[in-house]
């Protein structure tokens, strides 16, 4: 038997060392690996952060003003159906109007902006709107009532409420409110007399309202239009009686209308607001030109 010389000994702890060197490499490797993991889950927490807290408030006010450009755009859609019945004086035609309630979110990220939209709202039992006109004879006296309202619900963007009140477009926002586009209303100083013209619009149909994110269509068909002249005398006031949910909106048209006809505030008219209520007293009012027209709307989901 061959015996093993000194020189074909091995170091006994060399085999342990090597072992103990693989397992410090496996242990390296291993925290490399779950360190690399906890980075990714870090920076795709960074990523939804950026997302939800900085990019999609963004995003959403982007989507929900270009919304509310076209909501506004819709409204004035509507009122132009209606005015072109008025004009036509045609009865057999229905005309349907999209009008979209609100914003889609962004999936997964984002909620709905949804928004309403309402058919003769009221207070109570008293219709939210009414314009009542008559003069000092008694010889006119009529009211228009009813409207409609769109309300936004935005999340980003900020709210506004677009209003149909007898031709009229009102527009409100936060404690501002103005009339974007007027009614069938116009005036003319004819030396030391005055004629207006004023064209009421009722509308009628089943109180009703919306809410969600689609699109709606806006049914309206002209009822009914009459027309009559008057000639008064000389020093006939005429009264125009407002009851609506905006009246400063309505006071600050007619204030500007009779001024830029060359009426002078408080000689040749008054003008004054009492709640929810405004006053418009024309004086010597001689040609009074008054339209009534009756229109039914309903929504057509």
């Amino acid at each position: 038997m061959r015996r093993r010389d000194d020189g074909d000994r091995r170091p006994e702890g060399g085999r342990l060392l090597r072992v103990r060197a693989c397992h410090l490499r496996d242990e390296e490797e291993g925290a490399a690996g779950v360190v690399a993991i906890l980075l990714a889950i870090l920076i795709v927490l960074l990523m939804i952060t950026l997302v939800t807290s900085v990019w999609m408030p963004v995003w959403m006010k982007d989507r929900e003003a270009r919304h509310m450009r076209a909501a506004s755009s819709d409204f004035s859609n509507i009122k132009a159906t209606i005015d072109n019945l008025v004009i036509q004086k045609d009865t057999n035609f229905i005309v349907s109007t999209p009008l979209s309630l609100g914003t889609e979110g962004i999936p997964v990220f984002g909620s709905d902006s949804s928004g309403s939209f309402s058919i003769n709202y009221f207070r109570g039992d008293v219709p939210e709107f009414s314009c009542n006109i008559r003069n000092q004879s008694g010889a006119v006296n009529i009211t228009s009532t009813g409207g409609m309202k769109y309300v936004s619900r935005n999340i980003e963007y900020v709210n506004q409420e677009l209003a149909y009140e007898n031709g009229a477009i009102m527009l409100a926002q936060g404690t501002g409110e103005i009339v974007r586009t007027g009614p069938q209303f116009s005036v003319e100083k004819l030396g030391p007399v005055v004629k207006v013209s004023f064209v009421l619009i009722t509308v009628t149909g089943v109180e009703t309202s919306m809410e969600g994110v689609g699109t709606v269509l806006i049914r309206n068909q002209l009822i009914t239009f009459t027309s009559q002249s008057f000639s008064f005398s000389a020093s006939n006031w005429l009264n125009i009686t407002i009851m609506t949910e905006y009246p400063t909106a309505w006071f600050r048209y007619f204030n500007n209308a009779l001024i830029d006809a060359g009426l002078n505030p408080a000689t040749e008219f008054n003008e004054a607001i009492a709640g929810n209520i405004v006053h418009i007293d024309i004086k010597a009012v001689k040609y009074f030109d008054l339209g009534y027209a009756l229109i039914e709307t309903d929504l057509e989901v």
